[in-house]
């Protein structure tokens, strides 16, 4: 049988990842995804006011909802570094602007998920970033609590960000560091997985 191909990637992966990884805007852009779970489009429109340096965090403002995410220590650092490049750090300014030539303010998604796949050789993409700030998260505290920093808006959703070998029998799934609601997230994805119900968004 093949194996269910992994969603998430370990701390070695990660630190490999960033190591070959000369761009310092590329280093924040992994980081952003890996340590706070955000999108793409996410991404792309952070602006300098957003970034809470006096309080550890970054704030996502969307049209609806707007959520606080802590920074971690290497974020952090690596942000603090990138920050002194910036042609401008104006509260509008976003902080990934565009070339000169660019007909819009920042860059694209399309733009900032082939930069990725060229980084990674085609291993990485901003979906397995995301699941696995996800999987760290939902190591610690509750499902609801993912969600939340997540920005989700469903349970549903963040369930499926979770990661659980597919393939496996029933009997196979374990979970480590996870109270019994979690657990049972974790059953519920199971039991669609092995009824074929869709397992990934």
């Amino acid at each position: 049988m093949i194996p269910a191909p992994s969603i998430t990637i370990n701390a070695h992966q990660q630190a490999q990842l960033l190591q070959s990884t000369p761009s310092k805007k590329y280093q924040v852009i992994l980081l952003l995804m890996l340590d706070c779970g955000l999108r793409i489009s996410e991404v792309i429109q952070l602006q300098s006011k957003h970034i809470l340096f006096a309080e550890n965090k970054i704030k996502i403002v969307s049209n609806t909802k707007s959520r606080e995410i802590p920074l971690t220590q290497r974020l952090l650092k690596s942000l603090a570094d990138y920050w002194q490049h910036l042609p401008s750090t104006d509260p509008e300014d976003y902080i990934f602007p565009a070339g000169k030539k660019s007909k819009t303010a920042h860059p694209g998604k399309k733009q900032i998920w082939k930069k990725l796949n060229q980084l990674s050789k085609g291993r990485i993409n901003p979906t397995l970033l995301r699941n696995t700030f996800a999987q760290r998260i939902i190591q610690e505290n509750e499902v609801s609590v993912a969600k939340a920093l997540l920005g989700n808006s469903s349970l549903n959703t963040t369930e499926k960000q979770l990661t659980l070998p597919v393939r496996l029998p029933m009997s196979r799934y374990t979970c480590h560091k996870c109270s019994t609601l979690n657990l049972v997230a974790l059953l519920l994805i199971a039991y669609r997985a092995q009824y074929g119900l869709k397992f990934f968004s």
